[in-house]
């Protein structure tokens, strides 16, 4: 005879909604940090992205490294195209994509960008205090059970790491 699924503790059924807060609170301060630089959170994710990836990448690849649609980052590339701050190089492998990178131009915003948040980075830290190391652990753990739940619906890890 099987069991009832157990039920959760009102306090674990509160997890993806308290990261749900954590992830809209993120946003707000790094959209006041990158205000003056014309950047919004979201398109700091891209710029990062780009950077850190550090050579040509397809958007399909891209968009799988930083696990958003397909069609959410096309309109992310458009403003950063707009801006002059993406370079499309041809794929000679695949006539029908293209290689994406920063521009000289995109790589100073990134830069600019990634100074303001590693400012409000350090004040974090710095309010965390002590807290600090067992809140990154948290989050990598975090990060591990939420790419297992991923790879058991798509069967493969997520590549963001």
């Amino acid at each position: 005879m099987s069991q009832p699924a157990p039920t959760p503790s009102a306090e674990s059924s509160r997890l993806l909604f308290n990261v749900f807060l954590i992830e809209q609170q993120v946003g707000a301060v790094l959209a006041r940090a990158l205000e003056d630089i014309g950047v919004t959170p979201s398109e700091f994710a891209i710029y990062a992205a780009l950077e850190m990836h550090g050579e040509p990448i397809t958007p399909s690849d891209l968009a799988a490294r930083i696990n958003v649609p397909r069609s959410t980052l096309t309109g992310y590339l458009g403003a950063l195209d707009r801006r002059g701050h993406l370079e499309r190089l041809p794929n000679p492998a695949d006539g029908r994509s293209a290689y994406i990178r920063l521009t000289d131009t995109g790589r100073r915003t990134q830069s600019t960008a990634a100074a303001a948040a590693l400012q409000v980075q350090a004040d974090l830290d710095r309010r965390l205090g002590p807290a600090l190391e067992d809140v990154r652990q948290a989050l990598v753990t975090l990060h591990e059970g939420l790419d297992a739940v991923l790879r058991d619906d798509r069967g493969t890890p997520s590549p963001a790491r």
